[in-house]
């Protein structure tokens, strides 16, 4: 008898702990938010005028995260081309979405041209607007976009870029207060000034003097994003320049001025 009370015992611990195991291991397998995109693309070439638009698009993969990466890309588009009605939902209509803004924007070209020729049909200027947003990092962390934007209406022309970054663990965009300890650090203003002066003002390629970067004192409007190589940061054109300026800091060079939280990304 007592030999059949430790054999019902024995199995009642065995299942018990079985139970246990599994449910941990759910808890430690925790599953990663997947991004699944498609490329759409809108091309216009008129005579005078080329609008060109490339969108790597949110199509599959988890729904919250997909609805962040659609709202930065409505976001900037809409700012950029100065559209202030309701926007119908393209959320599962990518090519729309595309083709909507490729309309409006040689629509825009075409006006453009008429201003600037002023009906002179002997020029060969060819005015000109493209747009592009594509992933440049996807991993188990985090994933990137970058949106690319140039045009040229005559005169210098404009360019525009801004990068991204969301944290698959709650879909937000990452901020320089997630990143940095001290997002005003004198040492984070003094990183970027080293960073653009040695991409601009070094090298055979240099064509700017180190006096012209050395006194910015401020953080670009865009928050930093990150890359595989280090934290990425963006002035606009005429924020700190009259050009548009960029560079990367590299992880050991920042590593010491990150949050708990932003060292677990590298």
């Amino acid at each position: 008898m007592k030999k059949l009370f430790f054999l019902a015992l024995s199995a009642l611990l065995v299942l018990g702990c079985n139970t246990k195991s599994s449910s941990s291991q759910g808890d430690d397998e925790k599953e990663t938010r997947e991004l699944k995109t498609e490329v759409f693309k809108y091309e216009n070439k008129m005579p005078h005028c080329e609008a060109f638009i490339s969108i790597e698009f949110p199509v599959g993969g988890d729904e919250e995260l997909g609805d962040s990466i659609y709202d930065f890309i409505v976001a900037t588009m809409t700012e950029q081309q100065v559209y202030e009605n309701d926007l119908d939902d393209y959320r599962n209509d990518g090519q729309g979405f595309v083709d909507f803004f490729g309309k409006k924007i040689s629509s825009d070209l075409q006006e453009g041209w008429e201003n600037y020729s002023q009906g002179d049909e002997t020029l060969e200027d060819v005015l000109d607007e493209n747009v592009k947003y594509s992933v440049i990092e996807d991993n188990d962390q985090y994933v990137t976009y970058l949106y690319e934007y140039d045009n040229y209406y005559g005169g210098d022309g404009y360019v525009n870029r801004e990068g991204a970054t969301f944290l698959k663990d709650d879909c937000s965009r990452v901020t320089n207060e997630f990143l940095f300890k001290n997002p005003s650090s004198q040492k984070l203003i003094t990183l970027i000034c080293n960073t653009l002066i040695d991409k601009y003002c070094k090298g055979s390629d240099a064509f700017l003097e180190e006096s012209e970067l050395e006194n910015i004192d401020e953080l670009p409007k865009s928050p930093f994003y990150v890359t595989a190589d280090g934290l990425a940061f963006i002035y606009d054109m005429y924020e700190v320049h009259w050009m548009l300026l960029e560079g990367v800091i590299p992880w050991e060079k920042v590593k010491s001025l990150l949050t708990d939280e932003a060292k677990e990304l590298i």
